[in-house]
């Protein structure tokens, strides 16, 4: 918002909350939700018979092609020498799903295309609810192309597999100019705050990787005193913490440490 002064709390995350941020998505949960949506205001949009059908046609077409896409993908997931959840790709190992992915991206355009054209509705929130469908459509078969053509240096670009979900990613490089040009150019004061910000007793590190320039610098004793407020405890025999037994174990030595310390 439009203020002088902004205070970033537990800043030493806010590297890995841009590149998140400021990062590129394509997943199959996305599909699934725009589809969803669309199809929920299709009846009741304003739109002549050819334009009602014409969008009909996209949303099957989205439908259809994502799972063929998808299918690609994780075909080319099982065929890479890596099974982890998250695998680095290029544009030449994205080739083999290309073809898939841009008839997805050409589906995207037919939905966006056909409500695009549609007549004026009565209903304010619903003109609206159809514009943001037309927005998420477009975002869909820009995100989609760019991740396909993974040409782009200042990205890295991964496939990755979470449960149920299909993800093709890109995330920056440097966020350090991003980070600039979003906070500290726009603000006449960023005061960045933590207790982990500092490597070493220096604050160098972070500052090379938010790109901050020259600084003012306070580091300040911790306000616990850990050594009359704080007991390190390790218990003698744990299982390992993946192991079946290990909540039981660990709730066993919580209602030790409870009762001996009289909570």
């Amino acid at each position: 918002p439009s203020c002088p002064t902004l205070v970033v709390d537990e800043a030493h995350q806010l590297e890995d909350v841009a590149t998140q941020y400021f990062g590129v998505a394509f997943s199959n949960f996305r599909v699934d939700d725009l589809v969803r949506d669309a199809a929920r205001l299709l009846p009741t949009a304003p739109l002549e018979m050819e334009r009602m059908e014409e969008a009909s046609r996209a949303l099957s077409h989205i439908s259809d092609r994502a799972s063929v896409f998808f299918a690609a993908l994780s075909l080319a997931r099982a065929t890479a020498a890596s099974m982890d959840a998250r695998v680095r790709y290029t544009s030449e190992a994205m080739a083999d799903c290309a073809e898939e992915g841009l008839m997805l991206a050409t589906s995207f355009d037919e939905l966006e295309r056909a409500l695009d054209r549609r007549l004026p509705a009565a209903d304010e929130e619903l003109d609206e609810s159809l514009s943001s469908i037309v927005r998420r459509a477009r975002d869909l078969r820009q995100d989609l192309r760019f991740l396909l053509r993974a040409d782009d240096e200042s990205f890295v670009f991964y496939l990755e597999h979470r449960g149920l979900g299909a993800f093709l990613r890109a995330s920056p490089v440097d966020v350090s100019r991003i980070v600039r040009s979003a906070l500290f150019d726009r603000f006449r004061t960023v005061v960045l705050t933590s207790a982990t910000l500092a490597v070493e007793g220096r604050f160098d590190y972070i500052k090379g990787r938010l790109g901050t320039g020259e600084a003012d610098e306070l580091q300040v004793p911790s306000e616990f005193d850990y050594r009359q407020q704080a007991l390190l405890y390790l218990p003698r025999r744990m299982p390992p913490p993946k192991a079946p037994a290990f909540a039981e174990a660990v709730a066993g030595e919580t209602i030790a440490l409870l009762t001996g310390s009289g909570g």
